[in-house]
């Protein structure tokens, strides 16, 4: 087994491994589920000067990179609606006082909601305390909040990022908004993949084929979407990723049918050739016309003049798909590893 070849065996409540996408969700104000506190917490409203605890809580949760981003944030999203907040804005409390989590129920901040819905806003619990069982309690409590407020109807904004977060506002019964599912179907996708949620099972982003940028601070999220494909990867594992050293001209994920499905890059080799590799992980999906609607792409979106690849002799369905998309066989050789292989050549018209 290759050495590069791992999964992601632990995760971050924010976790920048994963590729950003924006993501909102919806839900009525009825039968809220509910959850109690742990013992020795409790919620308290935001009184004058919790400006900065707020700050503190959402930096050690890592929406903030600095305390001066957080004052940034709070100055454009909450300057001048500090009263609003004394019964909008909940802290979960410890026993010694100490403010450890946040949630606001408010509203579209930037206006462009007219549906009168509340808005879930910033919630976070600091890092230390993340998984002792606050975040469901204190999500319930705001909801049914907005509730009293006499909303009806919930949205929370969110991203893939925080990809645990949404799979708490899944459990709540929050579910994708149309509009957010159709503009942000790669991001729903990732979702979809990484919760296997219930709730998405019959869920249908988007079934156009469809490419994920990739970078090499990342490649640790294919590796966990592949898991359940390892004995494919194990044997084709020169073709799952591109070479470390390699100049990269892309390196995409490949989406269909709200999956990521495989991947393909366009790298440089030592001789300046652009050589393409491409590997569909999951069997269902192979030989059905999208790993040459993924290459068209990825071609026409690079605008490549000219392009190589190697392909097993023994793989005919490759070698008639890449026939079809306009490579040439330039020659028949055996790779260092006795794999007898066909070189071919794509040339833009």
């Amino acid at each position: 087994m290759s050495k590069k070849y791992t999964t992601l065996n632990c995760f971050d409540n924010h976790d920048k491994r994963i590729p950003y996408y924006e993501l909102l969700l919806e839900r009525d104000l009825d039968s809220i589920p509910e959850f109690f506190l742990p013992k020795g917490f409790h919620f308290e409203f935001y009184k004058n000067g919790d400006r900065d605890n707020w700050i503190e809580i959402e930096e050690s949760a890592k929406e903030f990179d600095s305390f001066q981003q957080g004052i940034d944030s709070w100055n454009k999203y909450y300057s001048n609606k500090e009263n609003e907040l004394k019964t909008r804005m909940v802290f979960v409390v410890n026993n010694l006082g100490e403010k450890v989590a946040t949630a606001t129920a408010f509203y579209d901040i930037a206006g462009k909601d007219n549906s009168g819905s509340a808005w879930l806003h910033w919630v976070a619990v600091k890092r230390e305390y993340q998984g002792k069982g606050l975040s469901k309690p204190l999500i319930s409590y705001v909801l049914s909040l907005m509730k009293s407020m006499g909303y009806t109807h919930a949205k929370i904004p969110t991203q893939t990022t925080t990809w645990l977060a949404v799979k708490i506002y899944l459990d709540f019964g929050f579910l994708p908004i149309p509009e957010n599912a159709k503009s942000s179907s790669i991001g729903w996708s990732i979702i979809k993949q990484l919760t296997k949620h219930k709730s998405l099972h019959n869920f249908k982003c988007n079934n156009d084929v469809t490419l994920i940028d990739i970078d090499r601070n990342v490649n640790l999220f294919q590796y966990t979407l592949f898991d359940e494909y390892k004995d494919d990867l194990f044997q084709y594992q020169s073709r799952i990723l591109p070479n470390d050293s390699a100049d990269l001209v892309c390196w995409k994920y490949i989406c269909f049918d709200c999956k990521i499905i495989g991947s393909l890059w366009i790298e440089i080799n030592s001789e300046s050739k652009a050589f393409l590799g491409i590997f569909i992980a999951d069997k269902q999906y192979r030989g059905k016309g999208i790993g040459t609607k993924a290459i068209k792409l990825a071609i026409e979106n690079k605008n490549v003049d000219e392009l190589y690849l190697n392909v097993r002799m023994n793989n005919q369905k490759a070698i008639n798909c890449y026939h079809k998309i306009g490579f040439k066989d330039v020659r028949q050789y055996v790779k260092d590893n006795g794999v007898e292989v066909i070189e071919m050549k794509y040339e833009k018209e």
